[in-house]
C-alpha cells in the first residue's frame, strides 16, 4: 500500500522540533541533507542529525561528493540513501558498498531527466525518486506533466519503489497514487500545517 512520507528539510535548529512532531504519527520519514554546493540552500549536516531507532528513514543526499560521506552514512544506518546521478559519485561503487551494509540505495531522477538516463545503473539502485520540486527547499510545485515517468519506470525498472517528491497535497495525491507513485514525500503541506498530524491524516485517508 502506498505510504505518506513526511518530508524534513530543515537546519540544525529546526530539525529537532520537526522530529518530535513527526515521530508521534510517522511510519516513516524522508530526511534531507544539503551541503549548500549541489544546492542553493545547507540544512542540518550529516554529523548532527539523527532519528529514532524504530523509525525508517529514507536520507536524501544533496552532496555534490556523496562518496565521501560512505563511512558516516553506514553508522547511521538509514534504510535508504538516495542520490544524484548528477553529482559526483560513483553510483555502482556507493551502491555496493550500502548493500554490504544492508542500506538500499535511491536514486532521483530530476524533472529534466528520462527514465532511460538510469538504465546503466539499474542493478544497483532499489528505490527511484521522481522529483518536481526545488532541491533543498520546501514550497515545491507538483508538475504533473511528469506523471508520465511514472509509466515509463515501471516499464523499465519493474519491481523498484517508485517516489514522488515535490508539491504534494490533498488535491493530487490521488492521482499521483493511482498512477503508480508507492512514497509520497510530503513537505510543505504537512511542515506548513498548523495541525501536522491532521495533515497527515488527511492524506492517508485520501489515498486509502
Amino acid at each position: 500500500m502506498p505510504i505518506i512520507c513526511p518530508t524534513i528539510t530543515a537546519n540544525s535548529e529546526q530539525y529537532e522540533s520537526y522530529i518530535l512532531d513527526y515521530t508521534k504519527f510517522a511510519k516513516r520519514l524522508h530526511i534531507d541533507l544539503s551541503d549548500g554546493k549541489f544546492t542553493l540552500n545547507e540544512t542540518i549536516g550529516i554529523d548532527e542529525v539523527y532519528w529514532p531507532w524504530n523509525i525508517p528513514v529514507d536520507l536524501h543526499l544533496m552532496y555534490e561528493k556523496p562518496g565521501d560521506f560512505i563511512e558516516q552514512l553506514i553508522a547511521l544506518a538509514p534504510s535508504i540513501v538516495i542520490i544524484h546521478p548528477e553529482s559526483e559519485v560513483d553510483i555502482i561503487d556507493f551502491s555496493q558498498k550500502m548493500k554490504k551494509n544492508n542500506i538500499k540505495t535511491g536514486v532521483a531522477l530530476m524533472p529534466d531527466k528520462n527514465a532511460e538516463s538510469l538504465m546503466e545503473f539499474k542493478d544497483y539502485f532499489d528505490y527511484i525518486l521522481i522529483f518536481s520540486g526545488k532541491l533543498g527547499f520546501y514550497g515545491g510545485v507538483a508538475d504533473l506533466k511528469l506523471v508520465s515517468k511514472i509509466s515509463d519506470v515501471k516499464k523499465l525498472f519493474p519491481g523498484k519503489e517508485i517516489a514522488w517528491d515535490g508539491g504534494i497535497n490533498e488535491v493530487n495525491v490521488e492521482s499521483l497514487v493511482k498512477n503508480g507513485v508507492d512514497v509520497l514525500n510530503v513537505g510543505g503541506f504537512i511542515a506548513g500545517a498548523e495541525d501536522k498530524q491532521k495533515a497527515f491524516n488527511k492524506l492517508t485517508e485520501t489515498i486509502s
